[in-house]
């Protein structure tokens, strides 16, 4: 498992809430609401663009970073970073809520690629009830919302990264 991970956890909304860095999302690039499916297509999306030669639509926005209080973790292949914070500092329990979401790379704010996000409870075998929005507000930072974590347990949030050419995962877990 992956701990790359800068931030380890904090008290939200009276649940401790512990989170680590998933190794997982290699295998688990399914529906918003089922990861159980690989990632074949966007491989192949990715291999016909690099083929064709197009050219990356990321661009990097030069300002300073701070990332206090952002949840932070690389993708399973290095490509990007996301950092999380919930909207309003507590992830609660049955109840929807948003989340700010930056990606980065090298360090610094990274335009461009488009988020997914989706939810899994392994030990339970279901994800999501409901499929969340994310909307991208330019310059590197997008909002999630319609999130619903509506049960206890070990909850894993999958954030797909892709820029046309390249498709990592970002994978955050934690019992709620």
């Amino acid at each position: 498992m992956k701990t790359s991970l800068r931030s380890a956890g904090w008290l939200l909304g009276g649940c401790a809430v512990v989170l680590v860095s998933l190794g997982a999302c290699r295998s688990t690039a399914g529906s918003a609401n089922d990861p159980t499916p690989g990632r074949e297509a966007d491989a192949g999306a990715a291999a016909a663009a690099d083929e064709v030669g197009e050219p990356s639509s990321e661009s990097h926005v030069s300002t300073a970073v701070d990332l206090s209080g952002w949840q932070v973790a690389t993708g399973d292949d290095g490509v990007f970073d996301l950092a999380w914070r919930p909207v309003g500092g507590t992830v609660p329990r049955n109840e929807v809520f948003e989340l700010e979401v930056m990606l980065l790379q090298d360090g610094q704010l990274l335009a461009g690629p488009q988020v997914r996000v989706r939810g899994w409870m392994p030990d339970h075998g279901h994800g999501l009830v409901r499929t969340p929005l994310v909307t991208d507000l330019g310059g590197g930072r997008h909002r999630v919302e319609g999130l619903l974590l509506h049960m206890r347990g070990l909850w894993q949030l999958f954030f797909d990264v892709t820029d046309g050419r390249r498709t990592d995962c970002v994978g955050f877990e934690w019992s709620l």
